[in-house]
């Protein structure tokens, strides 16, 4: 490669660059690199989660780089006879 001359004030800087090679060799897997060089890991639990009545559902999704969005299903309702002659309404079951 020719060198190359960068202005530095009233003179120049003359440069040649020969074989570079790389200082430091970093392997990413399941790492996304965002713009500023920030990594954030990628999301790799469930996207579809069905609510609880007995407490919450929480996706470990904190700081996290999700692929894609997540389903959040009906909570299941039931209806079923009884033997009063009505219907008994079951939710969450």
């Amino acid at each position: 490669m020719a060198p190359q001359q960068f202005p530095v004030g009233q003179n120049a800087v003359e440069i040649e660059v020969r074989d570079i090679q790389p200082v430091v060799e970093i392997e990413l897997r399941d790492v996304v690199v965002q713009a500023g060089g920030e990594a954030i890991s990628v999301y790799e639990g469930a996207y579809e989660v069905t609510p609880r009545v007995n407490g919450p559902v929480v996706l470990p999704t904190k700081d996290k780089r999700m692929n894609d969005n997540v389903t959040v299903n009906a909570i299941p309702v039931s209806e079923t006879d009884n033997e009063a002659g009505g219907v008994t309404l079951t939710i969450g079951a």
